[in-house]
């Protein structure tokens, strides 16, 4: 197995001769002994910089990769360790800043990171086919990720770095609704709007509401019950 190095000079016949053999046969016509077999396959330019690069890495990954030789950024492409194909956008740095791959058979995502490598943006499509968005704080914490359920249902979470603290959803009734929540992800405070009625709703530590807007709604007349909280149907944030 060899190592051979493109110079972009060379005559684009000579590379045209080299793959049809010297009788002018076609590719499919080709003996053994005249198909052009190697590990790595460099392009550089008169200089000797390397600007693209094909081949089977040190771990065995089959790779593309194309350099930006004034700069050090380059975009990588190839299939990872557990046989999953990938696309990278790398910095001068070395940093991966933008990545497009897959986590499963059927599970599509890409990354963006900033400058100090941490996750900010993120989207998948799961298993099941549901999208979902997420963005990242400086410290790489999903803060707000928005989804559409499996029934075609919207969610929009908002989080504090350790807890969802808001979530705005529509429901199959046709309600959509506003809950917030404390740091122990207790549901507090709950805005509920129907084709005929808005209720706001208090509830206390324990889950119980013990105050409603307006105070006319069969709930407020009836007494307090315990709050229902919307069904979380976030999922494992992008990568």
């Amino acid at each position: 197995m060899g190592r051979y190095v493109l110079l972009s000079s060379l005559p684009l016949m000579a590379l045209f001769t080299a793959c049809r053999g010297s009788s002018g046969s076609t590719v499919d016509e080709l003996d053994a002994k005249d198909t052009v077999r190697a590990q790595r396959f460099i392009v550089v330019d008169e200089s000797g910089n390397e600007h693209a690069e094909f081949g089977i890495s040190d771990n065995g990954q089959t790779r593309l990769v194309v350099r930006n030789a004034k700069n050090g950024m380059y975009a990588w492409m190839g299939v990872e360790d557990d046989g999953l194909p990938c696309i990278a956008l790398v910095d001068g740095n070395g940093i991966v800043r933008a990545e497009l791959g897959m986590l499963g058979e059927n599970e599509p995502y890409l990354l963006l990171r900033d400058q100090d490598n941490k996750p900010r943006l993120g989207a998948k499509l799961c298993n099941d086919g549901r999208p979902v968005v997420a963005l990242h704080s400086a410290q790489g914490k999903a803060q707000l990720t928005l989804l559409v359920d499996q029934k075609d249902l919207p969610q929009i979470s908002l989080k504090d770095g350790k807890s969802k603290r808001v979530t705005i959803d529509v429901f199959e009734d046709g309600q959509c609704g506003i809950a917030l929540f404390d740091s122990k992800q207790r549901m507090r405070l709950g805005l509920s709007v129907a084709d005929t009625c808005q209720v706001i709703s208090a509830i206390d530590e324990e889950g119980e509401i013990f105050a409603i807007f307006p105070t006319d709604t069969p709930l407020a007349r009836e007494g307090g019950e315990r709050a229902t909280e919307p069904k979380d149907r976030d999922v494992t944030s992008p990568p």
